[in-house]
């Protein structure tokens, strides 16, 4: 019930709108150089993204398991944390593909660290 109404706050419910438009942007975004030459820019936006999704699934009401809600807005079910372990499959998978662009020595990321990370 508590997840009902945080969602159902004004603020909470403008804040919502900007965050889907803006996440769905960037998901686009790191699919599209995912598939092109800049894979290795679309690992570090999607391991960024997936972080940021990780940690609001963590530390807020949503939880592990979305709920899902019908029509008069009564929880009905959850995803069984079906979507929280696709995020957290694909976290995995940026991150091999960032250790892999960071090891290799022609390395597009690590030119933009400090040298001491180098």
């Amino acid at each position: 019930m508590f997840l009902a109404y945080w969602e159902s706050t004004l603020v909470c419910r403008g804040f919502l709108y900007i965050h889907h438009c803006i996440r769905g942007g960037l998901e686009l975004v790191a699919s599209r150089l995912l598939l092109r030459f800049f894979w290795h820019w679309g690992a570090l936006l999607t391991f960024e993204i997936m972080s940021c999704a990780i940690v609001f699934h963590l530390f807020t009401p949503l939880g592990v398991a979305m709920s899902q809600f019908d029509d008069m807005e009564v929880i009905i079910g959850n995803d069984c944390g079906i979507l929280f372990g696709q995020a957290c499959l694909t976290w995995i998978a940026a991150l091999a593909l960032l250790v892999k662009n960071l090891t290799s020595s022609e390395s597009q990321i690590r030119g933009i660290l400090p040298n001491r990370y180098k």
